[in-house]
């Protein structure tokens, strides 16, 4: 799981996490520590949203690279930058 984290922060891909308590969080993988993530939130229009702080044991999903987490980066791209 590390390693999928470490390439969707590397490859600064928009990436959707889903937590064991049902939550889901979508933006930019900011930091990984041995047991903690920290994720820079979007809200679906691409606008940060700011940070969720979360344990590595507490996710139960993570996707990045599809189309509408594509989708997510370019809204953001074209209003931030």
């Amino acid at each position: 799981m590390i390693g999928f984290l470490e390439f969707a922060q590397k490859n600064r891909c928009a990436t959707l996490v889903e937590l064991f308590e049902s939550s889901i969080v979508q933006g930019f993988i900011k930091d990984i520590s041995e047991d903690i993530v920290i994720v820079s939130n979007l809200t679906d229009d691409g606008d940060p949203d700011g940070e969720s702080f979360f344990k590595l044991e507490d996710i139960s999903f993570i996707s990045c690279d599809n189309e509408a987490l594509n989708c997510l980066k370019i809204l953001y791209e074209n209003t931030n930058m």
